[in-house]
């Protein structure tokens, strides 16, 4: 797929078309798509992105769970092709367990003495849900093609929860920033693989 743009705010029908056809001109064996954040949800308004999500071959859910309604769009546009991206928005920190593990916390910038988050996929974002959440909302619905998480691998930046120093990588991956494989990384592997 060629995306033509990722949490675009404010843009018009009339630029979206405008970035399809540039794409289009170079390769028209891809689809055409771009991720919104502002499907709706309880959180956004809005906007234009709805009827840019119509001009698209592909409609993506940044958070599905809070930009958007996969349900109540299918319904009312049964031939658009879903697909989740950055899903999750959980955060975890590799070999940290914080405790109640059955408990998902929403992670706040004080959360934690110790400035990690925990293994168990039990600390979200206020926009996002944990993994296995996440993973279900879009196995269980046919008509979405499929999700990719948020993120891979931990970078620098976003140090979500923590916004100021000494923190100075984000918690969202399932891999750290040393290339080691957080817990996490073992769920996906047994609902992405037979491995």
């Amino acid at each position: 797929m060629w995306s033509i743009g990722n949490e675009v705010g404010g843009s018009s029908t009339a630029t979206a078309k405008n970035r399809k056809n540039w794409v289009l001109a170079m390769d028209k064996t891809r689809p055409v798509t771009w991720a919104s954040n502002k499907m709706g949800g309880p959180h956004v308004s809005e906007g234009d992105d709805r009827a840019v999500s119509g001009l698209l071959d592909v409609v993506d859910y940044n958070y599905a769970g809070y930009a958007g309604d996969y349900d109540a769009d299918h319904a009312a546009n049964p031939n658009w092709v879903l697909l989740g991206t950055e899903t999750s928005a959980a955060l975890r920190s590799r070999g940290v367990y914080h405790a109640p593990a059955g408990t998902v916390t929403k992670a706040t910038s004080s959360a934690k003495w110790d400035r990690q988050c925990s293994s168990y996929d039990n600390e979200t974002t206020n926009f996002g849900d944990t993994a296995e959440v996440a993973d279900a909302r879009d196995a269980n619905r046919a008509f979405v093609a499929g999700s990719f998480i948020w993120s891979g691998f931990d970078y620098i930046g976003e140090p979500t929860p923590y916004s100021s120093w000494p923190s100075k990588s984000s918690y969202f991956g399932i891999v750290d920033t040393a290339g080691f494989p957080k817990d996490v990384y073992c769920f996906y592997q047994s609902r992405w693989t037979t491995a």
